[in-house]
């Protein structure tokens, strides 16, 4: 006799609905990142997916990064040069810096360049990390309203 089941609480059109719900959210939180960053608002479009939103958040938010790389990213629509930097730098960076350019590639690229959690991050870094880590995963954060 085949093992029974336990209802579905959760109807499929439900589950459709919370997503679509949850996008809509997704995409205020996005636009009002852009509206409220301009180095970021001119960066985020280049590429639609939420890793280009996330790695590219984090480099656009650097006083130091972004002028020396961000050309060159926006150039490539890739984090090729980050990845170059952190295997050949061309310049020493800050701690804080470091963990931006490593965390940044990480985002992009998870599987291949590890990060740990960003304990040296200053406050503002770490804001833009948490942030970051939501545009990666597509969500608004849960403190977030409209």
């Amino acid at each position: 006799m085949p093992p029974i089941q336990p209802p579905d609480n959760d109807p499929l059109e439900d589950i459709f609905a919370e997503a679509r719900e949850e996008r809509v959210r997704y995409d205020a939180f996005l636009a009002a990142l852009r509206e409220s960053d301009p180095v970021f608002a001119k960066a985020s479009p280049l590429l639609p997916n939420d890793i280009w939103q996330a790695a590219v958040y984090l480099l656009a938010g650097s006083d130091e990064i972004w002028p020396a790389l961000g050309g060159r990213v926006l150039h490539d629509r890739s984090l090729g040069p980050v990845i170059c930097e952190l295997d050949d730098p061309r310049r020493p960076w800050s701690s804080s810096e470091h963990q931006v350019l490593v965390w940044s590639a990480h985002l992009w690229d998870a599987d291949r360049h590890q990060a740990r959690f960003p304990y040296e991050f200053d406050r503002y870094n770490f804001r833009r990390w948490i942030t970051a880590v939501h545009l990666r995963g597509g969500l608004a954060p849960a403190f977030w309203c409209q």
